[in-house]
């Protein structure tokens, strides 16, 4: 009786510690906007972001995202708030993933759109052709996956158990 509980409590705790995973994702985006389109400044962007996982929800720019952003001329220009906007709707129908980006002393913000899922993959992606601007993503797996601590601890108690009820019934 007393082994076949020691196995049931083995097998619960090897079925519980089944390492669960972290998986950051790196988002590097670079953009340029030419000064005639759209009658906004000519825009230099580079945005690196890592988020816990994919973005699938919209997801402002944070603090110190800014690689670097220029707007040209500036003064009076410049970059403000921005974000990531996964499936953003286009005239209330096509759905695009887009970065987006406040023009300071405009009252205007800067679009470069995506094929709708382009947030959710890993790779490089072009943004979707424009006569007055350019852009690309690289999205990547941030590094090995890595066992959570208490999955490691859970596995320890389970072993330091059996072993000592394997001990105990040997004396």
């Amino acid at each position: 009786m007393r082994l076949s509980f020691a196995l049931l409590l083995l097998a619960v705790l090897i079925l519980v510690s089944v390492p669960a995973y972290a998986n950051p994702i790196k988002y590097e985006f670079s953009g340029y906007n030419v000064l005639s389109g759209y009658n906004l400044p000519a825009i230099t962007v580079n945005i690196a972001y890592t988020a816990p996982s994919f973005i699938v929800t919209d997801v402002a720019f944070p603090e110190g995202g800014w690689q670097d952003c220029s707007a040209y001329p500036n003064p009076p220009y410049s970059c403000g708030s921005g974000g990531f906007n996964p499936n953003k709707l286009w005239y209330g129908t096509l759905t695009y993933d887009s970065i987006g980006i406040a023009i300071l002393g405009l009252n205007n913000s800067l679009w470069f759109s995506f094929e709708a899922g382009t947030f959710s993959k890993l790779g490089t992606f072009d943004a979707l052709p424009d006569p007055y601007q350019t852009g690309r993503i690289v999205i990547s797996d941030v590094g090995a996956n890595v066992p959570e601590p208490s999955t490691i601890a859970l596995l320890g108690i389970g072993l330091v158990g059996l072993i000592g009820y394997r001990w105990k019934a040997g004396r």
